[in-house]
Order: structure tokens, then sequence, then C-alpha cells
């Protein structure tokens, strides 16, 4: 009988989210060891009192965003909006600038060994450069450190951190260093996001899911303010115990002038094969398992049998790409299926030009019913009919409320005959897809540019800088030092 070895049993424990079990199948003094236990201790100690506390006067204007990854080296929705929202801010005047996480961004294969990258003439900083994998925990002193030290040369007005929580324990601990104030923005709920792709078996009473929980609670506690992308989530975050009054919506956007679909665009179905008539579905999007994309290709498969050609394209990369390819094969739809992998640059707007109808068709899972993507609003913005899931941050992509709009089909979530109907029923309805596309594009010129998000974050931290007593954080002074950063 073939045992399991410790390393291979610590590794599954880990996978499964059990992390102190996993820590505990190893010996005293194993490298896998000290990275699981570097991970616990990141998720259940808050740093300590720094070596040096020193105010730092922050320069008007100037805003220090503390993210994880960023472009070039990696494009992806939260990237996509980190660089948006920047470019908004300096439209209307202020100096952003971002940090990436310590180490990063090795790993990505494309490390250059630059301290600072400039992308449209905005400034992206490099916090050190990891050889090898670290512990979490020596990651984020190192990390706090080294952001402090970027904070006093630069001296932003405020340290703007959004998830996961490495990110929010590094401002904290610039914070408690400078006396900056921390705002942290909730793009997601990163247990949530983990446990719809974790082993079977895992739930909401696993231990990472609890600790990653549990933190970032404690990173929105300990906040300024607390930033996120929907109503529907902000609900969540007040249930989760942050006070009302403390929780902004600052949803997801696109660019004022974002180009719509063109016959030009449309000659990428040339190179994938597609005929010019073909009836095509699909997606720019994550191949995850919370995207649902199982049940566009059973809609697929049902609409075959009605004897309907569709395509189906799902551009993208991800976890559950040869799963999908073999739920195609077993569909009898593997030449009505294509898996192109990630569009960038200029493809991205052929890429949605090759759609007819994108889809959304997200399960009900808890990590859906609460974070609201980012993908629909560009798909909105890029001239496409939109068919979602009937799930709430959804319908509020449509109507910023919460009921059905006629900027969307709405289906039911893991419904594919209700899927398939309404793709069939769009397929030879023209005036209808135009119809959607008509009042997506008045939704999203009232409420969704990125401008608008630079003022309402503008707004936002104004709202910081009136409630944050002055004794508290020395450094920064709101009505005299950085007052300027709210006007126009």
């Amino acid at each position: 009988m073939r045992t399991t070895g410790p390393r291979t049993r610590a590794r599954q424990l880990w996978r499964a989210g059990e992390l102190t079990a996993a820590a505990n199948a190893l010996p005293e003094g194993d490298r896998l060891r000290r990275l699981y236990d570097g991970e616990r201790a990141a998720l259940t100690r808050v740093a300590g009192r720094p070596a040096e506390i020193a105010p730092v006067q922050g320069v008007a204007n100037r805003v220090l965003h503390l993210v994880g990854s960023s472009l070039p080296e990696t494009r992806a929705g939260h990237t996509l909006r980190t660089h948006a929202i920047v470019r908004a801010q300096r439209g209307i005047g202020m100096d952003p600038h971002v940090v990436t996480q310590w180490g990063w961004p090795a790993g990505t294969g494309q490390v250059h060994g630059r301290s600072r990258v400039l992308i449209d003439g905005i400034a992206y900083h490099r916090l050190g450069a990891a050889t090898a994998p670290e512990p979490m925990d020596t990651a984020l002193r190192r990390g706090i450190a080294a952001a402090t030290d970027l904070a006093r040369l630069l001296r932003p007005c405020v340290l703007h951190a959004t998830t996961d929580h490495r990110n929010g324990t590094v401002a904290l601990g610039v914070r408690a260093a400078t006396g900056l104030p921390v705002i942290y923005e909730m793009r997601g709920f990163v247990e949530l996001s983990w446990l719809a792709g974790a082993p079977a078996g895992a739930n909401e009473l696993t231990e990472r899911v609890i600790l990653q929980r549990r933190r970032d609670i404690e990173i929105m506690g300990a906040a300024d303010l607390v930033t996120t992308l929907s109503e529907t989530m902000r609900v969540e975050i007040v249930a989760r115990g942050i006070p009302a009054h403390k929780v902004v919506v600052v949803p997801n956007a696109v660019d004022a002038a974002e180009p719509t679909r063109s016959g030009a665009a449309r000659d990428l179905r040339a190179e994938l094969g597609i005929g010019a008539d073909e009836f095509v579905v699909g997606a720019l999007s994550k191949l995850a398992a919370y995207e649902g994309f199982e049940v566009l290709l059973e809609a697929a498969a049902l609409l075959h049998e009605r004897g309907r050609r569709v395509r189906v394209v799902l551009f993208g990369a991800g976890p559950r790409r040869a799963a999908l390819l073999r739920m195609a094969e077993a569909l009898g739809l593997r030449n009505a299926v294509l898996l192109p992998g990630p569009v960038s640059g200029s493809r991205v707007a052929r890429g949605y030009a090759t759609l007819d109808v994108f889809v959304v068709p997200r399960p009900d899972l808890p990590v859906t019913r609460l974070v609201t993507p980012l993908k629909p609003v560009e798909a909105m913005a890029a001239g496409c009919p939109l068919v979602l899931s009937d799930l709430a941050p959804l319908r509020e992509v449509a109507t910023r409320g919460g009921t059905h709009a006629p900027a969307t089909e709405l289906v039911p979530p893991g419904d594919a005959a209700a899927l398939a109907d309404v793709l069939e029923a769009l397929q030879f309805d023209l005036p209808r897809r135009d119809a959607l596309v008509a009042a997506g594009r008045d939704l999203l010129a009232e409420h969704w540019t990125w401008e608008a998000v630079a003022h309402a974050q503008r707004d936002m931290y104004l709202q910081v800088f009136n409630s944050v007593p002055p004794a508290r954080y020395p450094g920064v002074r709101a009505r005299t030092d950085c007052s300027p950063i709210l006007q126009t």
C-alpha cells in the first residue's frame, strides 16, 4: 500500500485551507513549514509599533495607491481598474502614484529590476526584489519598511490600499509611522473567491476562510474610510460590523470615449474561423469556477439540439480552461466552442466585436451574490448586448438600483434552459439587441465613467480629512496642507 509523505500531506491540507494542520504536518525547520506558518502569521498578527515615528507633511493632490500587482506585467480586471482610476485622477488635477507589493513582479517571468515604471506618465513603484518565495509575514514586514521610506519620499496626502489584506496591512503599518490616513478599497471578498474554487469539503468554517474574513474586518475597522464597488457589497461590509457612515460606494466604470464595435474589428472572426453570419456568444474573462461558463456550454448544447447554430467564444485564461474543453467535447461541441486564450491591447476591442452577445452566467455562490465584476461594464461600453445571471451585483451593474432594466437580459443563475431560451430569442431579434445596446450606452453616460469615479474619490478624501482629528495623525493637517486636493 502506497503511503503519503509528509510534504504531500501538508500540501493537500494547505490547498484545503487548513493552514495550521498543514504546517504541523511538517517537521520544525522545514522550509515549506515556514511558508505555511508565515501565511498564518500574516493573517493573525498585526504589525507592531514602528521603529521610527515621524509625521509626514503631505503634498497637495498627491495620493499613493497600494496594490498587489499592476500593468504591464499583469493585465486583469483589478490592474485595469487601478490604471483607469489613476489616469482619471490625474485628469482632474490630482497626482497619483502606485506601489506594488514587496518583491513583485517576481514569479511573473517579467522581472526587470527597475524600481519605477512609467505607464501613461504615471509612476508605478516597485519594492525590493525577492529571488525566492518568502514567508508572507516576512514579506509584509519588509513591505512596510520599504513603503514607509517611499511615503516619506513622495509625501502623499492619503494612502489608498486595495484588497487583499496584505496591502491593507502595509498601509496601516505606514500610517503608524507617518500619520497618513488610510482608505481601504474592498474590491472583493478574497475568502469567498478562494472558496468558489476550493477542494470539495471546504466551507465557511475552513481555517483559511475564517482567518481571511477576520483579517479584512480588522483592516476595515482600523482604516479611516472603506470604499467598495457596489451597494450590495456595502451592505455585506456593514453586516460584518463596519459602521455604515464609514463605507462609501465607488463603482466600476469605463472611459467616456470608450471605442464601440466596428466592422473592422470583426476581422478577428475570420482569424478564428468563424463565419460572418454565425451567431457568436461568449465573454472576455478569467476562466474560473465562479464565472459559470459550464452553464453557457450546456445552453449551447440545447440550442444545437434545437437546430440553432451558435458558436461559443471565451477569451481568457484560468484554472477551468481544461475542464471546459473536456466538457465541450463531451457535449459534442468540439467545433462550436473556441477558447483562444487572453487578448490584450488593440485585440481587446476586436474580441468584444467578435461577440453578438456577451454572457455572464455566474452561478449562485457566496462570492457571486456579493462581488460586482468589471467585465460587464466594459462589454456594455463596447456595444455588446448583455445577458447576465439574475444576481444582485449584476442587476446593480445594469440599473444602479436593483430592478430589471432594459439594459440587460437577466436569467436565473444555473438555468441552462432559460439561458438557451434568451439566447435563441436574441439570435433572431436584432431590434431587441440594438435596444439593449442603446440602453446600456445611456446608463454608462450617466453613471459609469472613470471621470465620475475620480470626482467621487476626491469627495471621499475630503470625508477623511474632515473626520480625522489632526491630533490623531499630526502628519496630515486637512484644511491647510492637503485641502487643495479637494479643489477642481
